[in-house]
């Protein structure tokens, strides 16, 4: 048996160790915005945009879909304490159409509308396996 060694060249795209490459992040007030490819943005708590139709805070399915069929982007207050219900909500209510969500957990909240996205067909994955049986 051969031995050989294979190098291994982390890319970063000329960015500095250990930080990430932006994707589409913009700013609103003193919180970053993200578009995951869904147009959604993700907004500090309280926050209030002119020209959003204003869901309330967990309201039902129903009315958000309602609301997503109108002509305005919807806003979703997904504000709670725990951080895995609040991902969970703005996963939920990003596939009934909801597009501006507020909530104290913003990066998990991005992360669950990378997902989304990905499942959606809006974005390709961030990462792809392949599981073989």
């Amino acid at each position: 048996m051969v031995g050989f060694t294979v190098p291994i060249v982390p890319y970063r795209g000329g960015a500095p160790p250990g930080s990430r490459a932006p994707r589409g992040r913009g700013r609103l007030g003193a919180m970053e915005t993200h578009d995951a490819g869904l147009g959604c943005e993700v907004l500090e708590p309280g926050a209030a945009p002119a020209g959003a139709a204003d869901a309330g805070h967990r309201p039902p399915a129903a009315r958000v879909r309602a609301l997503a069929a109108g002509p305005l982007p919807v806003l979703v207050r997904c504000e709670a304490d725990d951080e895995a219900e609040s991902t969970a909500l703005v996963a939920l209510y990003a596939w009934l159409g909801a597009r501006l969500f507020t909530t104290g957990h913003p990066r998990s909240a991005r992360q669950a509308l990378d997902m989304v996205a990905s499942v959606a067909g809006g974005r390709p994955p961030a990462a792809v396996r392949r599981g073989l049986a």
